[in-house]
């Protein structure tokens, strides 16, 4: 019997397609994050990102809090939960509030009022807005800042850009966390948790666009001037070159993934003096013998497709090549050799994988872009605790919002995002 969770620890839930991962943590006193427990279990009763059966997935979610709270030694408090982009819908809403024919102090209410005005929109009866996040502010037309509050003018307008989700999806997430007897405290979806652990400030200042590449989604966000200017999700991500190899191979799901993580590349020059693998078919299962090439050749079209679909996305938005100092690449599917040569090729931007600082001590596996998104949960999750001392721009934004206004039982999970 585990004791009863502490003030001041932070427990997270990162339910991934592939893997779930549970973790407690604690503020050590010298600032640090310290790592209690941690538990990684895969993932069961999920297709393409979607929960098809509750029970297993509750099964799965189960496992890995046991894990986490057998190395912390006391049970996981309320959570902050991850949920994947699948179905995920993104838009812009406007909204402005004349303050007088003469210059007076923005205060806290005409903020709000003008983020009223900004908040009257309407979604899809199917879609719930799970962040909303503040765009753009602007004082008299021309100055735009981060926080009105306390400058003075006659005219206040701010744009939100907000990002809405299935609603099956984030009570099906939730239904998870909950029949494995835990509470949620806040949602976060998995790509900007991942942006959380895999950008700094200088690169969401001067333009990034951040790409998450998951088993089934690729979700893209770009950011300018400290924030997000645009999101989008697109349906195809890492187990889609599983599945080519699978049907181009005849070969089976588990030797497909091998020889996509031992000898999947996207170099162009793999022809020439290219080695040999050995693969087991699926049918007979004997072992026959393929050059590395024929397994570039399978793989790299759908790479290009992604890369193409991404760079379409940003241009149909109305951003240019140019304005991206950098595009950042995440998730297990950024891990696929010389992918990050190939995007830079396609997207003509300078391009990384992301590189994640862990405290010390944690284990060096959350390092990888596969765990992005775990690493990330954990910030956001002390970023939440630390808003509880005072009032904050983002703590009136959310109390603004249409989200909050028409669901109760949401009320407690929305979680505004300025700050990623």
């Amino acid at each position: 019997m585990f004791s009863r969770k502490k003030e001041g620890f932070l427990s997270i839930l990162d339910l991934g397609a592939t893997k779930v991962c549970a973790g407690v943590a604690r503020v050590d006193d010298t600032g640090q994050l310290e790592l209690l427990g941690l538990g990684i279990y895969p993932t069961r009763g999920m297709r393409n990102g979607s929960i098809v059966d509750l029970d297993e997935t509750c099964g799965a979610v189960r496992r890995a809090v046991d894990d986490a709270q057998k190395g912390a030694q006391t049970a996981m408090g309320p959570v902050t939960l991850s949920v994947n982009s699948r179905g995920m819908k993104s838009f812009n809403s406007n909204g402005s509030l004349q303050l007088g024919p003469n210059p007076v102090q923005i205060t806290p209410g005409f903020f709000q009022k003008c983020m009223d005005n900004a908040s009257n929109f309407s979604v899809s009866a199917f879609l719930e807005p799970m962040h909303i996040v503040l765009r753009h502010c602007t004082v008299d037309e021309f100055m735009e800042v981060d926080n009105p509050i306390g400058m003075e003018g006659k005219k206040l307008e701010v744009e939100l850009h907000v990002i809405a989700l299935p609603k099956t999806q984030i009570t099906h997430f939730t239904k998870a966390a909950n029949q494995a007897g835990l509470t949620v405290q806040s949602m976060l979806l998995q790509p900007l948790a991942s942006a959380e652990a895999s950008l700094s400030r200088e690169d969401k200042e001067y333009g990034a666009l951040f790409l998450d590449i998951g088993s089934c989604t690729t979700t893209g966000v770009v950011y300018q001037r400290g924030k997000i200017q645009h999101s989008f999700s697109l349906p195809v991500g890492g187990d889609h070159f599983t599945r080519d190899i699978i049907t181009g191979l005849r070969t089976t799901m588990k030797e497909a993934e091998k020889l996509k993580c031992l000898y999947g590349t996207l170099s162009s020059d793999t022809g020439q003096g290219a080695s040999v693998i050995e693969i087991q078919g699926a049918g007979s299962g004997k072992p026959r013998q393929i050059s590395v090439q024929i397994l570039t050749e399978i793989i790299q079209p759908r790479a290009e497709e992604i890369l193409d679909l991404v760079r379409s996305e940003i241009t149909t938005a109305g951003f240019e090549n140019t304005q991206f100092a950098c595009a950042i690449l995440s998730g297990g599917g950024a891990l696929l050799k010389d992918l990050i040569g190939l995007a830079e090729k396609q997207l003509d931007i300078p391009c990384r994988l992301t590189g994640i600082q862990l405290p010390e001590k944690w284990p060096a596996e959350l390092a990888s872009p596969a765990y992005a998104s775990t690493v990330g949960l954990f910030h956001r999750s002390l970023h939440v605790q630390s808003r509880g001392k005072g009032a904050t721009l983002e703590q009136m934004v959310e109390r603004r919002t249409p989200l909050q206004k028409s669901s109760n039982r949401l009320k407690h999970w929305f979680d505004e995002i300025l700050s990623i």
